[in-house]
């Protein structure tokens, strides 16, 4: 391939903007430093609610698939199933989008299996080389017939990529370990809004106004529990729940009380709502269905908008995690690293009459947000491309 060839990019991800959720965040603030000439993406497309304003400039999305495949409706296609009816509908619908757009490259997206065994062998046919990007994962951390597939899979696409991204340096340390020799690197999740500059740390209300961001799974779920027991049991705190998890889910699960709200946000919004709290939570999961790899290595979405709200961040996570490593490291929030609602407690009262604290922990967020900073991380995705 010669150096001087503009770049064009075809990057197939399950969840793609403007649907809410972390991959879709990821990939919506890439892809608007794109043009549409360099890039096109493909996805899924959901029926909920969109939580971007998508602006004509920005590249294409295109649906190759409708998301009641995901659906209860769909669950009879699942299973081994998928490989016979939806994986050869995706490969041929990516493949007849890839010839129109010729692309130079293929960053491919996991996770969603189907889309990443789709996007390899559309990468093989059409000679392009194969780049991923692992937000989560997979072959440690899935279950049943998915890890027959996975077993296969992963190593297959490994081997066949240029280059591995993943969203954390936990994730590459366990890559590096499990795969030897495997080019791999951490490509995180980057914003675009500006850095707030002398940040005004006001003194919380008493009691204190909680929100939380984001998706409430398995990933955080026990954790978040053992935090809102404690919120509940404050005279006339309050929680607002930033998420697309149904009101009834939330419920279920013993997360939403009487005084806590929940709502989706759209994304010029959200900076907004984050400073209106005195506190952000934080939580990640000490126990649940995931494999003990996937809570070693997450890195959730919410983290950079934590950093740069303007507002102390109380993380309540496993001592043993590399997201606690990272915020100890840059010293960007309290954590709580025991599943003991007193600790939980004592953290939530310390960042109430800690001023200095509070002020300092802030500061240090906005520092460590400089290294998620848009134009940094594209730029570390340009160059790992112009390489091939």
């Amino acid at each position: 391939m010669k150096s001087q060839e503009p770049m064009r990019i075809l990057v197939v991800s399950w969840s793609v903007p403007p649907n809410s959720g972390g991959s879709a965040t990821v990939i919506a603030n890439l892809c608007k430093q794109f043009t549409r000439d360099e890039m096109l993406v493909v996805g899924e497309l959901s029926a909920t609610p969109a939580v971007w304003r998508w602006q004509s400039e920005w590249p294409r999305v295109v649906s190759v698939c409708h998301s009641w495949w995901s659906g209860w409706r769909g669950r009879r296609f699942y299973g081994w199933s998928a490989l016979l009816v939806q994986v050869p509908l995706l490969v041929w619908r990516i493949w007849r989008l890839a010839v129109r757009f010729k692309p130079t490259h293929i960053l491919v997206v996991y996770p969603d299996w189907r889309f990443l065994l789709a996007g390899a062998l559309v990468a093989k046919w059409t000679g392009r080389p194969l780049f991923l990007y692992f937000h989560n994962t997979f072959k440690e951390n899935v279950k049943g017939y998915e890890q027959v597939i996975a077993r296969i899979l992963q190593p297959a696409v490994f081997r066949a990529a240029q280059h591995v991204f993943v969203m954390s340096e936990g994730m590459v340390d366990l890559f590096r370990k499990n795969y030897p020799g495997l080019r791999c690197s951490a490509l995180v999740h980057a914003f675009s809004a500006p850095l707030p500059q002398g940040v005004d740390v006001p003194t919380p209300r008493s009691p204190p106004d909680f929100v939380f961001l984001g998706s409430v799974n398995d990933s955080c779920l026990d954790a978040l529990q053992r935090m809102m027991r404690v919120i509940h049991n404050i005279p006339r705190a309050r929680l607002k729940f930033l998420t697309g998890t149904p009101r009834s889910v939330l419920t279920r699960q013993g997360l939403l009380g009487e005084r806590d709200s929940c709502d989706s946000v759209m994304d010029s919004e959200l900076m907004q709502k984050l400073a209106d709290a005195d506190v952000v939570l934080l939580p990640h999961g000490f126990i649940g269905s995931y494999a003990p790899e996937e809570y070693q290595t997450i890195f959730p979405t919410k983290t950079i908008e934590y950093l740069i709200c303007g507002r102390p961040i109380l993380a309540h996570t496993p001592p043993d995690c590399f997201l606690t490593r990272f915020l100890r490291e840059h010293e960007c929030a309290l954590v709580v690293d025991e599943a003991n609602e007193q600790a939980i407690l004592r953290g939530i009262t310390l960042l109430q009459n800690d001023a200095a604290l509070r002020r300092r922990l802030v500061q240090n967020a906005l520092r460590a947000a400089q290294q998620f900073r848009v134009s940094v991380v594209v730029r570390t995705l340009r160059e790992q491309l112009q390489t091939a």
